[in-house]
Parts: C-alpha cells; structure tokens; sequence
C-alpha cells in the first residue's frame, strides 16, 4: 500500500509562523510473510554431529537482507532456544546436529520483514538424533565348546 503524508505544523510559543510539507510517497506494509518449514519436517532421524541442511520456503515483499531466525525445541515445541544470528532467505541453513540424543527435537523457522511483520512456522512433527558407535565390551574374550556329535 502507498500512502501520502501531509504535515501541518503551527508553532504556539508566541511566534506567528506555519509551515506546510508534503512527503515523498511511501510504502507501507502490513501483510505478514509466509514460511513453510521443508526439513526436517518430523520423522526424521539422524546421527550426532551428522551435518544436515534445514530447509525453508519464505516469501515477502519487503524482506531485508537477513529476515530469517532459526529456532531449536528438544521437547516437542514447548520451549525453543535461539542458536542462531539473522539469516539470509537462501532457503537453506548448514546444521551441526547435536552431541546429546533427542527424540523430540523441533525447528522452528521466524520470517521478519522490514516493517516488522512475521510469520512462523514449525517442523509438522519431531524428529530425532542419537549417538552411534557406543562400545560393547563382551568377556570373556574369548570362548571355547566341546561338540560331541554322535550317531
């Protein structure tokens, strides 16, 4: 939406002036953006420190140059942590999974336009991450059988 701004200003400490201005056109904005969160988008599941890529799709007529925060959930959604600076709308994000297992880990993606409109939105269902390479130690190390086999 463009709108015009017209400016009266009268001055009432006992001087006689007025003045009038008319603005430039400007444009206002009051639509929010839309997002969708691609991936991980619930069911997933990957190893520790594995680096996976958080997919996003975001659109708005008056994104700046980093309109888009990246959001962390461990529990479902119920808290978020930010780990991230502002991003840019590239629609990707490269990601360090991390050290400590998750069943109900969540992305959350914020898009922010320049007037302060925003939209989110949240990965439809957990996903999860979890350690390999844990180390099973059988003893003894070594075993012996007696087969007797017999008609």
């Amino acid at each position: 939406m463009k709108i015009l701004v017209l400016i009266t200003a009268i001055l009432t400490l006992g001087f006689a002036d007025t003045g009038e201005g008319v603005s430039e056109l400007v444009t206002l904005d009051t639509v929010d953006p839309t997002v969708q969160v691609l991936a991980p988008n619930g069911g997933e599941n990957y190893v520790n420190e594995e680096f996976i890529e958080i997919t996003w799709s975001a659109s708005d007529f008056s994104f700046g140059n980093a309109p888009i925060k990246i959001y962390f959930s461990e529990d479902g959604g119920e808290t978020y942590t930010d780990n991230t600076d502002f991003e840019e709308n590239d629609g990707i994000y490269q990601w360090t999974v991390p050290d400590t297992p998750c069943i109900d880990a969540v992305v959350r993606i914020t898009a922010i336009d320049e007037f302060g409109n925003s939209a989110n939105d949240e990965s439809d269902n957990s996903f999860s991450y979890y350690e390999v390479g844990a180390q099973i130690s059988i003893s003894p190390s070594s075993l012996s059988f007696d087969i007797n086999l017999e008609n």
